[in-house]
C-alpha cells in the first residue's frame, strides 16, 4: 500500500500537468508553501523528538550531514525540490539530466527510512506525499517544455516515479541487516529541513509574507499538529 500511496502521488502532479496546465505561478507557490510548512512541522513535532528519544547521542552529527547532502544535490538540481526552476529553455541536456538526477536521488533518500523494522513513519510519509504532488507538477511543466521527446519524457518520469519505492526497499533491507535506521532519518530530517525552510522563504516575493501565505502556512501547522 505504501508503494501505491508513493507512485499514486507523483502521478497525480503529472495528471495535473497534462490535463489542467497550470499556468498561475501563484497556485503553484500556495501548494509549495502548504507542504513547506507541513514539512516544517511534522520534523519539529514528530521526527526531530522521536529520533533524539531514540538516539540522543549523535543523531546531531547524521541531521547536519542530510542538510549538506541537499546542498550538494540542489547545486546540480538547480533547486527544484522547492520548486526553484526558472526558465526551461535555459537548460542544456547535460544540465536537465543533471536536475532530474538530483530530483530522483533526493526521492529516494528521503523515502528510506519510511517503514524500518515494520514501523510505518506516517507523519514522513505524509509529508511526503504532500510534498511530492507540487514537485511532480514542477517536474512535469520542466519535462513538456524541454526539448526531450515524449519516449524520453516517459523514461524520466518512470525514473522519477519509482525512486521513491526503490528508496524505500532500500531502507527496509538496509535497517534490516545494520541498526542504522534513526540514523537514515536523522539524515532525512536535516533533507527535509533545508527543503521546508528554503520553500517558505523562497515562496514570498522579496521574503515578505502576504496574508494568504501565512494563513496557508498556519494551516499546514494545525494539521501537521493534529495527525
Amino acid at each position: 500500500m505504501i508503494y501505491g500511496l508513493l507512485i499514486l502521488s507523483v502521478l497525480l502532479g503529472i495528471i495535473i500537468v497534462f490535463w489542467l496546465r497550470p499556468k498561475s505561478k501563484n497556485s503553484i507557490k500556495l501548494t509549495l508553501t502548504f507542504s513547506g510548512g507541513y514539512l516544517l512541522a511534522i520534523t519539529v513535532l514528530h521526527l526531530i523528538p522521536d529520533a533524539y528519544e531514540n538516539n540522543s547521542s549523535n543523531i546531531g552529527l547524521y541531521v547536519l550531514l542530510g542538510f549538506l547532502i541537499q546542498c550538494v544535490l540542489e547545486f546540480f538540481s538547480k533547486g527544484i525540490e522547492h520548486g526553484h526552476v526558472h526558465n526551461n529553455n535555459g537548460f542544456h541536456t547535460s544540465s536537465l539530466l543533471a536536475v532530474i538526477l538530483s530530483l530522483c536521488v533526493h526521492s529516494f533518500i528521503e523515502a528510506m527510512p519510511i517503514n524500518l523494522d515494520g514501523n510505518i513513519n506516517s507523519s514522513l510519509l505524509t509529508g511526503i506525499l504532500i510534498h511530492k504532488i507540487p514537485i511532480s507538477i514542477v517536474l512535469g511543466n520542466l519535462l513538456f517544455n524541454s526539448t526531450i521527446n515524449r519516449l524520453g519524457v516517459l523514461f524520466v518520469l518512470f525514473i522519477f516515479i519509482i525512486s521513491a519505492p526503490l528508496g524505500l526497499l532500500t531502507g527496509n533491507y538496509i535497517s534490516g541487516i545494520y541498526p542504522i535506521g534513526d540514523n537514515l532519518t536523522g539524515i532525512v530530517i536535516g533533507i527535509l529541513l533545508h527543503i521546508s525552510t528554503t520553500i517558505i522563504f523562497e515562496s514570498s516575493e522579496n521574503h515578505r509574507f502576504n496574508f494568504l501565505k501565512l494563513t496557508t502556512i498556519i494551516i499546514a501547522f494545525t494539521l501537521a499538529y493534529l495527525s
